[in-house]
């Protein structure tokens, strides 16, 4: 039986290392201020230990934009075609139909005529002597946001630039940067990387820098003791859990896209270096972050 109990917090603390957090056992542990700890058990706190990691952090501007055009109704053309009864007008779109630029929008008298735009058929009218093709325009559609001044003076036309849309992300570009400052914002407007309708509302990433490296650790080995901030470090030796409280300057919470996945860190000023191993006490039930 003892040695199935070993084996299980051998597993334990095999699986938790791969996520950079080991749990730690044991029932000669005490505290720094010497309070006695546990016995293993379900329902007994634990504890954790990690190190200070180093990350790159980019600073990015996360922002709401929408579709829309640089002048009213300028994304919609009308493609108007005469004709009489020896005209021969072949014409095999729909409502609905998307162009390409060289893709045939119709043959009048045995000659092609074709799309110079990306291209949606939102309407058709016909008479005796007309047919007219209404038709969005959606190289003519940019997306439209708007940036602090502060923000607006990292940034140029070479600024990297996400659209996120219907669940998808697309890699954009800034085609133009105002100049006029209104209520301490000015606005941009990015080139629209997908075919997106008028008034469609996106989400944009502008990359402000390519990142810095900066030391930091997880939430849950931080704690807060009459204002200041605190980690422990274990002072014990064979096999004691000894607590020892080391003051650290913080900087801000930064958020770290790992792979699928965000992590939050706290970011590190002062009071420790890169590597050093630190530990946590955890109460049964508590939701690590």
């Amino acid at each position: 039986m003892r040695n199935k109990l070993m084996m299980f917090f051998l597993v334990v603390i095999l699986i938790s290392l791969s996520s950079g957090i080991a749990y730690i056992y044991g029932s000669n542990a005490i505290l720094w201020d010497d309070e006695t700890l546990f016995n293993p058990s379900e329902e007994e706190p634990y504890y954790i230990e990690g190190q200070v990691l180093k990350k790159v952090v980019l600073d990015e501007l996360i922002a709401d934009g929408i579709v829309a055009s640089e002048d009213e109704e300028g994304y919609e053309e009308i493609v108007a075609i005469a004709k009489d009864k020896s005209t021969k007008l072949e014409l095999g779109l729909k409502v609905g139909d998307e162009l390409s630029p060289g893709d045939i929008l119709y043959k009048l008298n045995g000659k092609s005529y074709t799309a110079k735009n990306n291209l949606r058929v939102v309407r058709i009218k016909e008479t005796d002597k007309e047919l007219k093709l209404f038709l969005l325009n959606y190289d003519n559609l940019y997306v439209f946001t708007e940036v602090s001044y502060s923000d607006y003076k990292k940034m140029s036309l070479n600024t990297p630039v996400q659209i996120t849309f219907d669940e998808s992300t697309y890699q954009g570009s800034i085609h133009y940067i105002d100049y006029q400052v209104v209520d301490n914002k000015i606005q941009i407007i990015v080139d629209s990387p997908a075919k997106m309708l008028p008034g469609t509302e996106v989400g944009i990433k502008f990359e402000l820098s390519k990142g810095k490296e900066v030391l930091c650790v997880l939430p849950e080995f931080v704690s807060i003791q009459a204002g200041s901030h605190y980690v422990h470090k274990n002072i014990g030796t064979d096999g004691d859990i000894i607590l020892e409280p080391k003051e650290i300057e913080l900087g801000d919470k930064i958020e770290i896209q790992e792979g699928a996945d965000k992590t939050y860190y706290y970011e590190i000023l002062e009071g420790l270096v890169e590597g050093e191993k630190i530990i946590a006490k955890v109460e049964y039930g508590a939701k690590l972050e």
